[in-house]
């Protein structure tokens, strides 16, 4: 997983996909895609949940990018179990939703493989019911992190040494919602490819539009963020 980890950083996404299949093929091998969290050995707890979570994350993310079978089964822990490796106020409030948007990605690649344009129709309307059940959730996060950033805004005034926490917990969020649009914009381009509606259409268009701002209001904070040194933020990967 680090050399996964590592690749994406660089934006070999190519390479990234490579290293998480044989990460999943390792975690199978071990059988910790069917353990149960009383099952988990104490001493090591955090270590595979964490990388089953980001092997389970990659493999939706960039499986659905390549248009690649998934390598990973769907673990038994629960995407709460996953996310419980992070500590902090923000990321634990995120993260569920990052996995979930994953596993939306997961099953949307399954639609390729439905010969039956009713069967096709039904699961992308599974698809669609989901997302707008995570949506909710997403600005529950939103107001959130704006709590979060109410309160580095004090820290700042008081320690003048620390410049960018607001900023960079904008652009986590900004991240997750660019995420959530651009996965919409697949589920209705996958759609209009065997039923055409104008309606379909526009909202595609208007999912687009909304990740395209999200997208750039990123690349603005990026860009004036004093120190930030990533050359290929992971939120790209999405």
């Amino acid at each position: 997983m680090t050399q996964a980890q590592l690749m994406q950083y660089l934006g070999n996404m190519g390479q990234s996909w490579v290293f998480t299949s044989y990460a999943a093929r390792l975690i199978i091998s071990m059988n910790y895609h069917e353990i149960k969290s009383a099952d988990l050995p104490l001493a090591h707890e955090e270590e595979i949940k964490g990388c089953i979570f980001c092997c389970y994350y990659l493999d939706r993310t960039l499986g659905s990018l390549f248009h690649r079978p998934l390598s990973l089964p769907e673990p038994r822990l629960s995407v709460t179990e996953l996310a419980s490796v992070f500590s902090n106020d923000l990321h634990a409030t995120l993260m569920p939703v990052v996995l979930d948007l994953a596993r939306v990605q997961g099953e949307l690649l399954k639609c390729c493989k439905l010969a039956d344009r009713g069967a096709k129709l039904a699961h992308q309307s599974n698809l669609n019911d989901q997302m707008v059940e995570i949506f909710p959730r997403l600005h529950c996060v939103s107001y959130h992190i704006l709590v979060l950033c109410d309160i580095k805004g004090m820290l700042i005034h008081l320690k003048p040494t620390r410049t960018y926490g607001s900023d960079v917990f904008s652009c986590e969020w900004l991240a997750v919602e660019f995420a959530y649009h651009a996965i919409m914009v697949d589920i209705m381009r996958s759609r209009l490819k065997f039923m055409f509606s104008p309606m379909t259409h526009r909202e595609c268009i208007a999912h687009s539009r909304t990740a395209l701002k999200a997208m750039l209001s990123i690349q603005k904070i990026l860009a004036n963020t004093p120190g930030y040194e990533d050359p290929f933020p992971s939120f790209l990967t999405w």
